[in-house]
């Protein structure tokens, strides 16, 4: 199955990032406790849906995309109460980059299943025509980029 995924989230935040992005959305450029709580909270929520490895809850891994898609959730609102904890912003720019390992291109299929399907369907082609070939075509286009 080929994944068609790219990095999510393509900067490494920084303090100072966070301080320009209070003093435009014209709050006080320190986080207060409660904002910086909050943060943690939405860290802690981006794991929150993934399955343990091997009944092992220290180290949990996300198994399909709806959970990438609601970890990416918690940290964008993380990212929106713009915390200005330097130990905050670097647990963002952790689980960012977890998400941005997890979300990368890759190919977990058969070459060879792909490569009999299309020599099967270029034969059913010249032997039964183009109309049957199409099934065998359009398997083997489900079967790459299935999620």
């Amino acid at each position: 199955m080929l994944v068609w995924r790219q990095k999510k989230y393509k900067k490494v935040y920084t303090v100072e990032d966070f301080i320009e992005i209070r003093r435009a959305k014209g709050l006080s450029e320190c986080s207060n406790d409660k904002e910086n709580e909050g943060v943690h909270n939405f860290c802690a929520d981006a794991f929150a849906t993934w399955k343990p490895v091997d009944n092992d809850f220290e180290y949990v891994i996300p198994t399909s995309s709806k959970q990438l898609k609601a970890s990416m959730t918690s940290i964008n609102k993380a990212i929106e109460l713009a915390p200005t904890n330097s130990e905050i912003v670097d647990n963002i720019n952790y689980v960012t980059n977890i998400i941005n390992a997890d979300t990368k291109r890759y190919f977990d299929g058969s070459v060879k299943l792909i490569v009999v399907t299309a020599i099967v369907g270029l034969l059913a082609w010249w032997r039964i025509g183009f109309n049957m070939a199409v099934i065998f075509f359009v398997g083997i286009i489900l079967y790459v980029v299935q999620v």
